[in-house]
């Protein structure tokens, strides 16, 4: 038991230490032949992860151009962010693909999204 929450400790003291505060929102996303819903996890200024129950088929360290259309509440519009696929991992029947924006992704667009998304975390909606 001591060393589980010496593990759950050092865990929650990681997230702590990271430079950017993360969110996750719901959104439409279109990259390659894919168009479906997934859940956006760990949306920073730099990245995020996007979680599917659908395979994608994506190559690690390429560069794509994926389609964000944000959950009607942010009051974003779609936007496009060019990005590179860093990982991906199939666990439990659900596809995980990390990105990091490429700097051609640095109009604004994602620091919008992050910025509605934090103030949604704070109404509580």
């Amino acid at each position: 038991m001591e060393k589980k929450q010496e593990l759950m400790s050092q865990q929650t003291a990681g997230i702590e230490n990271r430079r950017y505060k993360r969110y996750s929102s719901m959104a439409l996303v279109r990259i390659n032949e894919f168009e479906g819903e997934a859940l956006l996890k760990d949306i920073s200024i730099h990245g995020f992860c996007l979680e599917s129950r659908t395979y994608v088929d994506l190559t690690p360290k390429e560069h794509y151009t994926i389609q964000i259309i944000p959950e009607t509440d942010t009051g974003i519009a779609s936007f496009t962010l060019a990005v590179e696929l860093r990982w991906i991992h199939r666990a439990r029947g659900l596809f995980l693909a990390g990105f990091a924006l490429d700097s051609h992704s640095m109009d604004g667009s994602m620091q919008q999204y992050i910025d509605r998304l934090k103030a949604r975390e704070h109404s509580g909606s």
